[in-house]
């Protein structure tokens, strides 16, 4: 008998996996910047330095690693996309573990080929990525801490998941750690009685999370060094200060004036808007100057804001159909918990995750920082509270009820008919992404010796967008000829060396001492206001012709 739904169990989850692999061979590889970006720069795009910051480095090891044994793929999408098909099986497997009627077994399919396919969690952000793997590790240790056996097989399970989430990304992993603190506390406050029962909960807390505890330290221990070491603590120091400025809210310049003597207003709106081109200039120590001064870091809670911004949560939440399809089938689960048998602290627990999903996500908001990647994120946690509480094990509560039923038919015709709103182009392969870019539109930048040097919202909505659409990676000859002025990127050391190698250090003054470099943007004005006040007020800037429409400008001076 056991053998026998071991099987049953294996069938789902191959079943999710293939489900998944199949609807996903026909959705965009790329579909936002940052991945596209890290992909690039991990399969040494840029230059032969693979590391990012954002990711532990035995992700850009391996990723590398597998790149340069298949040159043509992307090597950083391969290994992501094979830990999040495994962790699709996991958590089907689960799912068919705990629950046996077909309707719940449907229902929580749907949920998962929900986000999965709908929202498109193969070329989501790597936040979500390392939120899902989280929830998949979470679940898994939970469980394994609840169960009567000592299960080794579920807390390897959930301590490689939880290690995958925290090496994707550290602050998705972290979102997590107070739900799974708030499960351990409710348990061992009430579901143990007496000191004796408490010390072996205790002990059973210690057998099930030191192998996850010992590989965290493992791991924070090594994305320590590497973010310290000489080689690369300039780039990730310049980079965090960067992100103080461009990810928060910033004062107005004329309230930092007097603060700020030395600095124009051209100089602290231009950074704001991703121009860091003079690298002598601006550095991790100026960059940390104006974020100082800057930095609206003053945390002052009033009623009237509170409410205003959790009428403008709630507005985000009900505004995003994904979002609202997906906290209405969570809200249905945790009313249908708490009506149910189920003991008054499990419910207590799902009011707690509630309180504290909301409380993360309204802090954020206070201090200007809430991106829907992790509002995303924040659900995932909550979900693997409500799948842990909600399991039948937990709530002892009765079989499914005919309406129930019903009702699980039809939230699954709701998930296949918005299908209809998901995005399917023809088969993009992870396999041949760094071979076959068409780029006729922009062969006429690769004359001999030209270095052009784009403005960073019109190179991200332009070039990275075509190629990115072809599902391909930026090819050879246009890496050689164009640079982007600014974004994220351009503070990892791979982009210093590329700077190097194509022998323009500083672009900024490249643009005004180097024969054949010139600037693109639809509007040239804080660069040449930038260049008036730097480097010479006789600047000049001609448009010499455009590219798809977009201006092309020679600087001119008659001092350099």
């Amino acid at each position: 008998m056991e053998n026998r739904k071991n099987a049953d169990c294996w069938l789902y989850a191959i079943g999710m996996m293939l489900l998944a692999e199949l609807f996903s061979l026909f959705q965009p590889i790329y579909t936002n910047i940052d991945n596209y970006c890290t992909s690039m720069m991990i399969n040494q795009v840029y230059a032969e330095d693979g590391y990012n910051m954002f990711l532990n480095p035995v992700v850009c090891w391996v990723s590398t690693f597998l790149g340069q044994l298949f040159p043509d793929a992307d090597g950083f999408l391969m290994l992501t996309k094979a830990v999040l098909l495994v962790g699709i099986g996991a958590v089907s497997y689960f799912i068919a573990l705990h629950f046996e009627h077909w309707s719940e077994r449907l229902f929580w399919g749907a949920m998962f080929f929900f986000l999965i396919i709908e929202m498109n969690l193969f070329s989501d952000f790597f936040m979500v990525w390392s939120a899902f793997l989280s929830f998949v590790g979470m679940i898994w240790l939970l469980c394994a801490l609840k169960g009567v056996d000592y299960n080794k097989k579920w807390i390897l399970t959930g301590t490689f998941f939880l290690c995958c989430g925290l090496m994707w990304r550290l602050g998705g992993f972290c979102l997590f750690v107070p739900f799974i603190l708030l499960d351990v506390g409710i348990n061992f406050l009430f579901t143990s009685h007496g000191k004796k029962e408490k010390l072996q909960y205790i002990k059973k807390c210690c057998k099930v999370f030191w192998p996850v505890v010992l590989s965290v330290l493992v791991l924070l221990t090594l994305d320590y060094g590497y973010k310290h070491s000489e080689k690369y603590e300039d780039s990730v120091s310049f980079c965090d200060e960067v992100s103080r400025i461009v990810d928060y809210p910033m004062k107005e310049y004329d309230e930092v004036r007097e603060q700020l003597s030395s600095i124009s207003r051209n100089d602290y709106e231009s950074l704001q808007n991703y121009l860091y081109a003079d690298t002598d200039q601006i550095t991790a120590e100026y960059c940390d100057k104006i974020a100082s001064a800057g930095q609206i870091s003053a945390f002052r809670f009033d009623i009237k804001e509170l409410v205003s911004k959790t009428y403008s949560l709630i507005a985000r939440f009900y505004g995003l159909i994904n979002f609202r399809i997906w906290c209405i089938a969570l809200g249905i689960v945790g009313m249908l918990f708490i009506f149910s048998g189920a003991p008054w602290y499990y419910k207590l627990e799902l009011f707690f995750a509630g309180i504290g999903a909301y409380l993360i996500m309204i802090y954020l908001s206070f201090v200007g920082r809430l991106p829907e990647r992790i509002m995303q994120s924040v659900l995932y946690a909550v979900m693997g509270t409500v799948l842990m509480l909600y399991m039948p094990q937990r709530d002892r509560r009765h079989e499914p009820k005919i309406w129930k039923d019903v009702a699980v038919l039809a939230f699954s015709a709701i998930i296949v008919w918005h299908l209809g709103s998901v995005e399917f182009v023809p088969h993009q392969s992870l396999w041949t992404a760094q071979t076959g870019a068409l780029d006729m539109p922009w062969e006429e930048l690769y004359a001999s010796d030209t270095i052009y040097i784009w403005n960073v919202r019109d190179h991200r909505k332009n070039p990275m967008k075509y190629f990115m659409q072809q599902g391909k990676m930026a090819p050879e000859d246009f890496m050689a000829h164009n640079i982007c002025a600014g974004d994220w990127d351009f503070t990892q050391l791979c982009n210093k060396e590329r700077l190097n190698h194509l022998g323009v250090p500083n672009p900024a003054r490249a643009l005004l001492e180097r024969e054949k470099t010139y600037y693109i943007a639809n509007d040239c004005d804080d660069m040449w206001t930038y260049l008036k006040e730097h480097f010479d007020p006789s600047v000049q800037a001609v448009q010499i012709g455009e590219i798809k429409k977009i201006p092309i400008w020679k600087f001119r001076s008659e001092n350099f």
